[in-house]
């Protein structure tokens, strides 16, 4: 995240096809192992699960640096106003 004028915007990573890329075959490679040891259906629940928690993760880390550097924007305001 990062300020843009008057608003906050979330800047591009440049290694987020490598990140997501390297993630995939590691699904891939869990899959193989994981499904030797239980049902289909139950390999899916597992991997959902995985998914969303990590996704959970993300995303309150990205609310807590949006909060935090908006707490941080609007101390400067108030800091050029005085």
């Amino acid at each position: 995240l990062e300020r843009s004028g008057e608003t906050i915007v979330l800047r591009r990573s440049k290694t987020f096809i490598f990140i997501l890329l390297g993630l995939l075959v590691v699904r891939l490679l869990l899959h193989d192992v994981v499904e030797q040891s239980i049902t289909i259906p139950q390999t899916g629940g597992l991997f959902f699960i995985l998914a969303f928690g990590m996704i959970l993760v993300w995303r309150i880390a990205m609310l807590r640096a949006y909060i935090k550097l908006k707490r941080e924007i609007d101390l400067q305001d108030t800091g050029l106003s005085n």
